[in-house]
């Protein structure tokens, strides 16, 4: 089975289930996908569709779906969210009370899990000491709703975010200051993956995020939105937000979270990762090889990622949960050092040395990585002399196979610092200068992580601007049809020029992540309508609290003159 999947031996026991095939007939493919979202955590409907078909025609078939199926097949959660917050006049956060309401559409995909996630981000963003949650879904004979990029947290931020700086404003707090002195960091608890899945905050860069963002974006130079007067205004917005490194917990809880790996040196000294993950567009399997030509001492071009379907690997849960380098690669890494024991076995025969006083070292004039005793380096021998002399020798192939169970969840955080130009007689917002912030840890795949946050503020501009599921009410029907033209998402031309777009990546180390590594895909979106939203309110003083943002409700906002000038 050749599918679009973030899961392919989930995918594999469904269809096992379905058509009462044993698993060890079905071979499910991973493919590279050029980006799911989240879109694909389950088996989508085509994909058993397709299957039966095939069964009954005993002959391949394949199914492509048109951009107008497509976009009835799901769509993201939409949510209403109340949200009350006590706080004392030295800026202390006491108590909140959150109630959630979420269209599901009319089917049932995965509403219960994301009402527990959506507490889990809700009670760890902020040290609330009390707070009550409340979430209740509701089916409507809509599209069916499933994951998307953050699933329930940039909802969530939003709600919290626009209030935390709406608090800022009526009560004098400086929005940056507020936040530091309230925002869970290291040593607190974090909800993961809601209430089942808990685990200690050990990195955390949000301090660091909110004082160079501050500097970045010459925050001492804004002003309050009643300074502000003239067609064109410009404001400031600041948001942070975070999301979980997987779903690993110190004991095996209601979500199963583990993944599993191959790492193989072949004789001539080049290596094979071999992994399940699924690559959608965040870099994973580069990384994976990265990670595993770090631990063995090879140069990146001497790894190679081989292709891998439910034959050839063992179980990875799915790529979701921002998991993909924390738990995937960590597996990868795991599986490294175990292969890199096996080898300083092989050497220490061949050198007659204790393999515990031998190193991996790499030699950039004969790039060969080499093996000698600490320290001594001219004792040594190649990788792929020991690969070699293993095979004549038949000690056995120098690989492992292993699964590994994260035992924590670190949450990667972001902050974003957003400006826009209000034009008051038109209402529409330009966004001239952004600055992006990160703490992933130790980034595996710099280039990678800029390109999560760059791309991830065009999503976050759309969903704060732009895109709104809107339906016909007579017949049901979506007003775009599955046509972009008439569902407005942001281009180039809506995102702010090179030079005026910053990336910073906070100074951390995860102490139980790969080299020190943790996610990042699904934070880089969280906080960005948030920041929108709060650079809107500076430049004209109207505090929005439903998305998007369109010229159409800013006109009609400052027609209304609520909040104008306040």
């Amino acid at each position: 089975v050749w599918c679009t999947t973030q899961t392919i031996h989930n995918v594999r026991q469904l269809l096992g289930q379905i058509f009462e095939i044993p698993l060890s007939k079905i071979n499910v493919k991973k493919l590279a996908i050029g980006g799911a979202f989240g879109s694909s955590i389950q088996m989508n409907s085509t994909i058993p569709i397709c299957v039966a078909l095939a069964l009954k025609a005993k002959r391949p078939v394949k199914l492509v779906n048109s951009r107008e199926d497509d976009v009835y097949d799901h769509t993201k959660f939409p949510a209403r969210i109340k949200l009350k917050v006590g706080v004392k006049k030295d800026a202390t956060i006491v108590a909140a009370d959150m109630r959630v309401l979420v269209d599901i559409g009319a089917h049932q995909i995965n509403a219960y899990p994301l009402l527990g996630c959506m507490a889990g981000w809700y009670a760890s963003l902020y040290k609330w000491k009390d707070f009550y949650y409340e979430g209740r879904c509701v089916y409507t004979n809509k599209v069916p709703a499933c994951a998307m990029q953050g699933y329930g947290n940039p909802q969530v931020n939003f709600a919290v975010e626009s209030h935390i700086d709406a608090i800022a404003a009526e009560c004098g707090f400086d929005p940056i200051e507020f936040r530091l002195k309230n925002y869970v960091g290291v040593g607190d608890e974090f909800w993961g993956q809601g209430p089942t899945v808990k685990s200690i905050i050990k990195s955390c860069g949000v301090e660091e995020m909110l004082r160079e963002g501050a500097k970045l974006i010459n925050w001492q130079d804004r002003r309050p939105p009643a300074e502000k007067t003239g067609r064109y205004r410009r404001g400031i917005g600041v948001a942070r937000g975070f999301h979980t490194s997987g779903t690993g917990g110190p004991k095996p809880g209601e979500v199963i979270d583990y993944s599993t790996a191959t790492v193989k040196i072949n004789e001539d000294g080049t290596v094979d990762v071999i992994t399940p993950v699924v690559d959608h567009g965040g870099g994973t399997g580069e990384a994976a090889v990265k990670i595993a030509a770090e631990v063995l001492k090879v140069p990146y071009e001497k790894g190679e990622l081989s292709p891998a379907d439910t034959k050839t690997t063992g179980y990875d849960v799915c790529t979701h949960a921002t998991r993909g380098v924390y738990c995937g690669c960590g597996a990868v890494y795991h599986v490294a050092q175990q292969v890199k024991a096996k080898l300083l076995e092989y050497a220490g025969r061949m050198l007659d040395e204790n393999p515990d006083c031998l190193e991996l070292s790499y030699d950039p004039q004969t790039n060969e990585t080499i093996i000698h005793p600490k320290g001594f380096k001219q004792k040594q021998i190649t990788m792929a002399e020991v690969a070699k002399r293993a095979q004549i020798y038949s000690w056995g192939t120098i690989a492992a196979t292993d699964s590994l169970r994260q035992k924590n969840c670190p949450p990667c955080f972001v902050a974003h610092f957003i400006e826009v130009e209000v034009d008051t007689w038109t209402g529409i917002i330009r966004v001239p200068r952004a600055v992006l912030l990160s703490d992933s840890g130790t980034p595996v795949n710099p280039d990678m992580v800029a390109g999560q946050l760059v791309g991830s503020l065009s999503r976050g501009l759309g969903y704060a601007a732009y895109e709104e599921t809107e339906y016909d009410m007579e017949t049901g029907k979506l007003k775009c049809n599955g046509f972009i033209t008439d569902n407005k998402v942001p281009t180039s031309c809506e995102m702010p020029l090179i030079e005026n777009l910053h990336v910073y990546f906070a100074k951390t180390y995860e102490p139980s992540g790969p080299f020190g590594a943790k996610g990042i895909g699904e934070a880089a979106l969280n906080s960005v309508a948030s920041a929108f939203a709060n650079a809107v309110y500076n430049a004209i003083g109207v505090r929005f609290y439903r998305t998007p943002i369109t010229p159409e409700r800013v006109l009609e906002a400052l027609e209304g003159g609520a909040g104008v000038g306040n």
